[in-house]
């Protein structure tokens, strides 16, 4: 069967669509429909934004390693967060075991950038502009530093861009828990 969103062929047992991960919905299709429609043309925004499972969240995580553009569902967000927490803790328990530091080390730089660019379009998917995401970055990166002492600042400072940073999260979480922008927005076309 093909895929209405993609036009990709699947099996006729999948639920979700191979290529672009989105669930396969047979119920309404007629049978003797072959060709399906293309999506618009006019969307450069590669396989986002779709409502994915697990492993198609993962596929699509790397996949837009460097894609800062475009939108990304909550699904293939919250699934990609759980896939990189539980690796995460998987190799937090491997250098626990082995005694080393270098693996969770090498994990978090390896996802930091995927990560960012996915934070990036969820905020798009919502409507909001990404730089919330950078903003957040560099003050974690200022109060990491600060707590490890590797700058000196005042404490008053230090309590100051703990509150905005708590602040900060508060939001970017409630925009990662929010639903998909139904409409066509100016980051892509709506979730399907």
């Amino acid at each position: 069967m093909k895929c209405i969103h993609c036009g990709a062929e699947s099996s006729d047992h999948e639920k979700y669509c191979i290529s672009c991960g989105a669930e396969m919905d047979i119920s309404d299709v007629p049978s003797e429909v072959e060709d399906y429609p293309e999506p618009a043309a006019s969307y450069e925004d590669g396989e986002s934004p779709v409502y994915t499972n697990f492993s198609g969240a993962i596929r699509l995580f790397f996949k837009n390693y460097f894609n800062f553009t475009g939108r990304s569902t909550r699904s293939e967000y919250w699934y990609a967060v759980l896939f990189t927490l539980i690796t995460a803790f998987a190799l937090a328990i491997i250098e626990v075991i082995i005694g080393g530091w270098m693996l969770l080390l090498i994990w978090r730089l390896l996802i930091f950038i995927p990560r960012l660019a996915m934070e990036f379009r969820r905020l798009h998917d919502v409507g909001k502009k990404g730089t919330l995401c950078i903003i957040l970055e560099v003050l974690l990166l200022i109060l990491n530093a600060a707590d490890d002492d590797y700058m000196s600042y005042d404490d008053d400072i230090i309590l100051f861009l703990a509150i905005v940073g708590i602040i900060l999260s508060i939001i970017m979480l409630s925009y990662c828990c929010s639903p998909s922008d139904p409409r066509d927005n100016e980051y892509g076309r709506a979730p399907h």
